[in-house]
């Protein structure tokens, strides 16, 4: 199956489960970033400014994820502590608080 080459086809490719949380990230973003440009890079979704990508964005079946500037930056570290993930990953399972965004 080939990567999707649009954002609107990335999206009609994400599970039905993480359709809704997935928007809700979007969401935020566009209104803390208004003039940030949505595309894809690494084949998920994402916004960058300047031509540069400064978060992406994923939807699986069991959960949705989030890819910021590097986790263990001061201005992530304590709120990204308490969820599974890697360097510049944060998972948001769907038992989650965090659907309540």
């Amino acid at each position: 199956m080939s990567k999707p080459s649009t954002i609107d086809a990335y999206l009609a490719t994400i599970p039905a489960e993480a359709a809704e949380m997935v928007n809700k990230i979007r969401q935020i973003i566009q209104k803390a970033a208004p003039t940030a440009e949505e595309g894809l890079s690494y084949g998920i979704g994402g916004f960058k400014q300047n031509g540069r990508y400064f978060i992406y964005y994923s939807g699986y079946k069991k959960h949705t994820s989030i890819y910021p500037a590097p986790r263990e930056h001061e201005d992530f570290k304590d709120e990204l502590s308490n969820y599974k993930g890697g360097k510049g990953t944060a998972q948001f399972p769907w038992i989650s608080p965090c659907q309540q965004l």
